[in-house]
C-alpha cells in the first residue's frame, strides 16, 4: 500500500455521490476519530455491512481486514484460494491465501469485485485500483485530470508457461498413473500426514547444535506465520519438532 504524502498541491477526488440505500444493513464498523487525518475515505456497503473504506491509487487491489473477512465468512461467501504476496510500502511481503467475490455498494450502484483479504490490515476496506478504475474515478490537479496508467495486458509467453507447467511423465506414463490411482482410490484416500515408509539417518561429527541468529519478524508477519503454520498442524501435513537443530 502507499505511504502518505503531505505535499501542498490542491488535489480533489471526485466519485459517484454516495447516495442513501434501501439495502437492509446489518453490520456497520463506525469511522474512528483516529482515521481522520486528511485522506480520502468512501462509505460503502458490503455483504449488509457498512464500512468507511480508504481510497488508495497506490494499491493496485482492493483489500479487506479481519472483520470484514468473517462477515463474510458467516454470511456464506465462499473464499477463493489464491497465493499472492503483497509488498507493502516499507518494502516488505505479506502473504494473501483468500479472495472474496463481492460486490461493494456505493451510492445506488453495484460493483463486482474480486478482494483479496489481509487479517492483519489497519482499514477495515482499502479501495485500489481495480475499484476505481471500474467506478471511473476521477483525481485533479490545480484544475488537470491525471490520467492512471493504462493495465498491462501482457500474457506470459509460452515459454515461461513451460517453465511453470513443466510435464515430467510421458502421455503414457501420465495414463499408467491415473490408472493406478484410480484403482488404489480407497488405500490413497486414507493416507495423509507424513510418510513413515522410510527412516533417514543423518550422522554429524558432534553432538553440538550450531548456533544460529534468530530473525524476529514484525507483528503483522509473524501473526501470518503462526496462522499458516497453525493450518499446516491442523491438517497434518507438518510436525512439531523438539530437535536441538531446529532454526529458531
Amino acid at each position: 500500500m502507499s505511504r502518505d504524502c503531505n505535499c501542498p498541491t490542491h488535489v480533489a477526488v471526485r466519485a459517484t455521490p454516495p447516495q442513501p440505500s434501501t439495502a437492509a444493513r446489518i453490520t456497520t464498523l463506525p469511522y474512528p476519530e483516529r482515521k481522520q487525518d486528511g485522506r480520502y475515505y468512501l462509505p460503502i456497503t458490503v455483504a449488509g455491512m457498512q464500512v468507511e473504506a480508504l481510497v488508495d491509487t497506490g494499491a493496485t487491489l482492493t483489500y479487506i481486514g479481519k472483520e470484514l473477512q468473517r462477515h463474510l465468512d458467516e454470511h456464506q461467501i465462499k473464499a477463493r484460494r489464491q497465493t499472492r504476496r503483497i509488498q507493502l510500502a516499507n518494502q516488505t511481503y505479506i502473504p494473501s491465501t483468500k479472495m472474496y467475490p463481492v460486490t461493494i455498494e456505493l451510492g445506488k450502484k453495484m460493483t463486482h469485485l474480486l478482494v483479496s483479504a489481509l487479517p492483519t490490515l489497519a482499514e477495515p476496506v482499502i479501495l485500489g485500483m481495480d475499484f476505481l478504475r471500474k467506478r471511473n474515478l476521477t483525481i485533479t490537479v490545480d484544475g488537470q485530470p491525471v490520467a492512471a496508467t493504462r493495465l498491462s495486458t501482457q500474457t506470459p509467453t509460452d515459454h515461461l508457461a513451460m517453465l511453470t507447467e513443466r510435464q515430467h511423465l510421458t502421455e503414457k506414463e501420465n495414463h499408467q498413473l491415473n490408472t493406478l490411482l484410480t484403482g488404489n482410490a480407497a488405500v490413497f484416500s486414507t493416507i495423509t500426514g507424513p510418510s513413515t515408509a522410510a527412516e533417514h539417518v543423518i550422522r554429524l561429527k558432534h553432538d553440538r547444535p550450531l548456533k544460529q541468529r534468530y530473525y524476529p519478524r514484525n507483528p503483522a508477519m509473524q501473526e501470518v506465520i503462526n496462522q499458516e503454520v497453525d493450518e499446516l498442524l491442523a491438517t497434518g501435513r507438518i510436525e512439531v519438532s523438539n530437535s536441538a537443530y531446529s532454526s529458531p
